[in-house]
């Protein structure tokens, strides 16, 4: 028994070794957000991929300090319990904002529901739509036959469509109750996905809305995501209305993306409304059994806040829905 003790701890102190180059990676890397370079060097992704799963890591971490305080070997438990909360306490405290709504305030209430290709049950979908009471719907990875029954179930409720069907998984639409104003697609760092911006009278008052999403940080893609986002970031610099940004982004709001995005005066929905870390993937796959991670998001810009938010509930998909309700704030 002694034996098997001390190979646990012999484990347990391995791990507590290995967790702090990672942790130092996402300390010591800068990430310029907003000015990416053309070829960022492979160090740079494995810091982001650090700071992505810091909160998991933090777990391991928690579960070798604990072996460790019970063999008492009290070392390594204070350097395992430093490194946890180094870990940990960033990624467990979600940033909590405040901004006071405008009473009497014009809403937008937003859906935003990555399909997962053809994986997602269409009548689960169909019901997650109505059940939010939606102004706005953005659809991610969409099909041509999401668009046949779109066209089938929704046409009064959202008769108005913008749609960008594609055979992989950058396919989008937006459904709207009202006729928007202004309607454009661009793309981002001339990757050739579809991105969309709109602008909606409500109230008397014009939000922008932006239908986004990002390539995923894979090693493949990782410069073109980081392009696609300094991109954006300049889109969002010219704009002078309420503007919100809702979708699949692919990167989590305490990264160095997301603290980019507070900068330019972008709030997370879920940071200002929402309760809990949030996780929208993975819903599937061997990942499932860990906590997931917030990659989907609906933002909000100066001006602006949200008096709910919230996530749907899973219908096939390898990502959850999410909404929120969009508010203007007080001067």
């Amino acid at each position: 028994m002694r034996t098997l003790a001390r190979s646990f701890g012999h484990v347990a102190r391995l791990g507590v070794v290995l967790g702090l180059p990672p942790l130092l990676l996402a300390l010591l890397v800068p990430i310029d957000a907003l000015n990416p370079p053309a070829d960022p060097p492979f160090v740079e992704l494995l810091a982001s991929r650090a700071e992505t799963l810091r909160f998991h890591l933090g777990l391991m971490l928690a579960v070798c300090w604990a072996v460790l305080m019970l063999l008492r070997w009290w070392r390594f438990a204070a350097l395992g319990a430093l490194l946890t909360a180094w870990a940990i306490l960033p990624a467990l405290l979600w940033p909590s904002h405040e901004r006071e709504p405008l009473d009497g305030s014009a809403s937008l209430r937003v859906l935003s529901v990555n399909l997962g290709d053809d994986r997602a049950s269409k009548h689960l979908v169909l019901e997650e739509i109505r059940r939010s009471r939606a102004d706005l719907v953005v659809l991610q990875e969409y099909t041509g036959g999401w668009r046949d029954y779109m066209a089938k179930q929704l046409q009064q409720a959202y008769p108005f469509r913008k749609e960008d069907v594609r055979s992989d998984n950058f396919g989008m639409a937006v459904l709207s109750a009202q006729a928007w104003t202004r309607m454009e697609s661009f793309e981002l760092h001339t990757t050739g996905t579809p991105q969309m911006r709109l602008e909606l009278e409500r109230g008397g008052e014009v939000f922008v809305v932006y239908s986004l999403h990002l390539l995923p940080p894979g090693v493949s893609q990782y410069a073109n995501h980081r392009g696609e986002f300094a991109d954006l970031a300049r889109r969002l610099r010219a704009e002078t209305r309420p503007t919100v940004l809702v979708g699949d982004f692919n990167f989590v709001d305490h990264g160095a993306l997301g603290a980019a995005l507070h900068e330019l005066g972008f709030l997370d929905t879920h940071g200002l409304a929402g309760g809990g870390r949030g996780a929208t993937w993975p819903v599937h796959g061997p990942l499932r059994h860990v906590p997931g991670i917030r990659i989907d998001h609906v933002y909000v810009g100066r001006g602006l806040t949200a008096t709910a938010a919230w996530l749907g509930e899973s219908n096939g998909s390898d990502h959850l829905p999410l909404g929120a309700t969009i508010v203007l704030t007080k001067p």
